[in-house]
């Protein structure tokens, strides 16, 4: 999609707090949900230098007794690329230090439904320039083992060198053979580089506390080519929860 940087050699920081009092209970709310902060904090571990950071804050959210929720949350960002990169075909961000901010609303229907829907749009600074972003995701649960869901994402960045708009493609299907045992596939299109990537997942909780995971992941390149894949991996992971 648009460009990023990869990050190496960092200390990385997270802490948050949430507050979810059950307020106006009499009218239909199950319960407000507020986010006085959650921050996110990357530290270069060889210098102490801050790379970047992103705070949220979310002052009004609430969920509904039928299960509907609502948020309104805003983020500032900042970030310090060292390195000029690009975002898109001929559109670089200069390296230097950038403070961001944004505005987001998200709404989102009762995930126990049999069709589940969310919608949030975003708007706000980015970089040198501006962006908008729309998201719109459904999920079907076709039966107590079986739920498959899609989302589409625009994106819309306006810069002084030129506009990119993009547009992001993802669908899964989730099978739970048991409530400890479930597998699932995932698909993802991204138009500014004509890229598809498949994910394949099982995870297994052989015991509550532990996890196992088995990955593999394959990716195709520009223009589509499935003949010509750009890249293949696969993994394991165990967590094993030991009480003492």
């Amino acid at each position: 999609g648009m460009g990023f940087t990869f990050r190496s050699n960092y200390r990385n920081y997270v802490s948050f707090f949430r507050f979810t009092p059950r307020w106006f209970t009499k009218i239909g709310v199950r319960k407000m949900n507020f986010q006085p902060w959650r921050l996110f904090l990357y530290q270069d571990a060889a210098t102490g230098e801050v790379e970047s950071w992103e705070y949220g804050l979310r002052p009004f959210g609430f969920e509904l007794q039928s299960g509907e929720s609502f948020e309104l949350n805003f983020n500032f960002e900042y970030d310090h690329p060292e390195n000029d990169f690009e975002l898109s075909d001929g559109l670089v961000v200069p390296a230097g230090e950038y403070n961001m901010r944004n505005v987001s609303v998200e709404i989102e229907t009762f995930s126990g439904r049999r069709l589940v829907g969310q919608l949030e749009f975003q708007a706000g600074t980015f970089y040198t320039g501006d962006i908008e972003s729309l998201t719109t995701g459904l999920s079907f649960n076709v039966n107590k083992h079986l739920n498959v869901s899609s989302e589409w994402r625009y994106n819309h960045v306006s810069l002084p060198e030129g506009d990119i708009f993009s547009h992001e493609l993802s669908g899964r299907a989730v099978y739970a053979f048991t409530p400890r045992l479930n597998a699932s596939i995932f698909a993802q299109w991204n138009s500014e580089e004509d890229f598809i990537g498949y994910n394949f997942r099982v995870h297994w909780i052989p015991k509550i506390g532990s996890d196992f995971y088995l990955v593999f992941n394959q990716g195709y390149d520009e223009k589509l080519r499935f003949k010509r894949l750009q890249e293949t991996s696969s993994g394991l992971k165990l967590v094993w929860r030991i009480a003492i």
